[in-house]
């Protein structure tokens, strides 16, 4: 239990670190162009997205995202940083108060190169029932991944593209608390659930789409 506590803390802290400012808000203070948005193609630059409160957003050295929720639907809107542009926020002391005003700011002008409406993308219960059965080394293989897991329960949780799911595992392994993905082959799926928006950011930033 204690490595799996290890583990899923790690975890969080690499998400955390990956998204940069995952979970605040923008202020209402904030210096970037509000504009009056009434459908999704309106929506040209990252200034018009940042009108709606986002739980998930980050950026790495070439990429910005942001994912908001837009008259009940959530997307994910993804825009270029051009050089200075990525060395002007990456320079922002992330201790300093006024961190979210000045990201926000640098890259509001910026036109979104990518609008994902990931409330169409859920997938469907036809789509969960047909992984029931399924080898877990076969998951991997075709880019889930894991983001915690206790073998005493025989339960973990799981990422494939911007989604998470609770999974119930049968099979057997010689050491539960020994645990890795290197055991994968000797679970199956007995059951899984859609959770949610769960890897929406790291997704795009580090390139790892399934």
């Amino acid at each position: 239990m204690k490595k799996e506590l290890i583990f899923l803390l790690s975890a969080c802290l690499l998400l955390s670190l990956s998204a940069c400012a995952k979970n605040a808000p923008v202020s209402a203070e904030t210096t970037i162009h509000q504009a009056v948005v009434d459908d999704v193609g309106q929506l040209k630059t990252m200034g018009d997205v940042f009108r709606f409160g986002s739980s998930e957003h980050g950026f790495s050295e070439t990429k910005y995202v942001y994912v908001f929720d837009m008259g009940g639907n959530i997307y994910r809107a993804v825009a270029d940083l051009p050089a200075d542009v990525s060395e002007a926020i990456q320079a922002v002391d992330i201790f300093d108060e006024t961190y979210d005003e000045q990201i926000y700011s640098a890259v509001a002008p910026l036109e979104i190169t990518r609008l994902d409406n990931l409330s169409e993308m859920t997938p469907s219960q036809e789509e969960l029932a047909a992984l029931v059965g399924r080898n877990v080394q076969d998951l991997l293989n075709e880019g889930w991944s894991f983001w915690y897991w206790n073998m005493d329960s025989m339960e973990g949780g799981m990422y494939h593209g911007p989604f998470s799911y609770h999974f119930e595992f049968e099979g057997s392994v010689d050491h539960p608390e020994d645990f890795d993905e290197s055991q994968a082959d000797a679970l199956t799926v007995r059951s899984v659930s859609f959770e949610g928006i769960g890897n929406a950011v790291d997704e795009i930033l580090n390139g790892v789409e399934g």
